[in-house]
Formats: structure tokens, C-alpha cells, sequence
């Protein structure tokens, strides 16, 4: 699997480098060069890594899943069924919370694009900083898109973080609910 996953880095890498050539002048422009940079060196590893992790859930779980829905069949099928209802509820809950870590995994990709390219900047351009006695300005402007790293990887961790109690939750519910619904099961097969 790591071979296929440095392959697909290997290739994209390659193909954004060709396509970064025949960009217009217009989009080198309007773009940083450090989020240039960033994206063919940090976004490939990450596409890759989201590539390879995903086909080797999908499968794994598949099959998990797959089983594990036959064996609840065979043992109950009303409580099977009950879970059928239930889990489009945690499917939205995990939707709502993965479109909100999509959006804060890409602002996190601008946020760490501006830190490289500010300290890009700062290493090439190092004579000029010290001749025009620029270095309070770029520690400032250096210390800014770092803070505004550090608060969206913040923010990223506490979406985490409230999503989880919302699925231990539903998750009390659900098995409390169950709880009640077998313990009626029972109580009527046995009157």
C-alpha cells in the first residue's frame, strides 16, 4: 500500500509541477508563492495519505459491516431494524461535522501556505530585511499568519472535540432506548 501511496504523490507532484508551467502570468500574480509551494509539497502528502487510508477503510469496514449487520440479523431482527431507522441520524451528525472539518482542513492549508510563504520570503530576501532594518515588520507579519495557523488547527481540534459528545449521546439514547424495547420483548414473551 505505502508504494501505491508514494506512487500517487510521485505522480501528482509531477503533474502539478507541468501544470505550474503553463499557468498564466496573471495566477503567479494573485497567488503566493509559498501556497504554490505548499500545495505541491504538503497537499499531494495529504491527498495521498486520505487516499490510501480511505480505500483501506472502505474495504475493512466494508466487509466489517457487512458481517456484523448479518450476525445482528440472526439475532435479532427487530432490534436490526430499529438500528436501520437510527443510523440516518448519526449519518448527519457525522455529515454536518465532516463538512465543517473540510472547510477548516482548507483554511488550515491557506493558513500554513502563508507561514511558508512569509518565511520564504524572509530567507531570500534576508540583505534586503536587514538593510531597510525590516525585521520588527516581517517578525510581525510572521507572527500573524502563525497565530492564524495555530487558531484554525484550534478550531479543527474543537470541532473534533463537540462532535464526539454529540455521538456518545445518541449513542446513550439509542442503547437506552433498546434496553426499554428488549426489556418489553421479554416481559411479553414471558406473561
Amino acid at each position: 500500500m505505502s508504494r501505491v501511496g508514494f506512487g500517487i504523490v510521485h505522480d501528482l507532484r509531477a503533474e502539478l509541477f507541468q501544470k505550474l508551467h503553463m499557468l498564466p502570468k496573471s495566477y503567479f500574480d494573485n497567488s503566493q508563492s509559498g501556497q504554490l509551494i505548499n500545495r505541491i509539497t504538503f497537499t499531494t502528502t495529504q491527498v495521498s495519505a486520505a487516499a490510501s487510508s480511505a480505500v483501506k477503510t472502505f474495504v475493512k469496514e466494508g466487509f466489517l459491516l457487512i458481517g456484523l449487520f448479518a450476525y445482528l440479523l440472526f439475532l435479532n431482527y427487530k432490534l436490526t431494524l430499529l438500528l436501520v431507522v437510527t443510523a440516518p441520524l448519526i449519518a448527519i451528525i457525522v455529515f454536518i461535522a465532516g463538512k465543517r472539518l473540510k472547510k477548516l482542513a482548507t483554511t488550515i492549508q491557506t493558513a500554513m501556505g502563508d507561514v511558508t510563504h512569509i518565511a520564504s520570503e524572509a530567507v531570500d530576501g534576508h540583505v534586503e530585511i536587514k538593510s531597510f532594518n525590516a525585521q520588527d515588520y516581517e517578525n510581525a507579519r510572521f507572527l500573524e499568519a502563525n497565530a492564524s495557523n495555530k487558531n484554525q488547527n484550534l478550531k479543527l481540534e474543537a470541532t473534533g472535540s463537540i462532535a464526539t459528545p454529540y455521538y456518545s449521546s445518541f449513542s446513550f439514547y439509542f442503547f437506552s432506548f433498546n434496553s426499554l424495547f428488549c426489556a418489553r420483548i421479554k416481559s411479553r414473551d414471558f406473561s
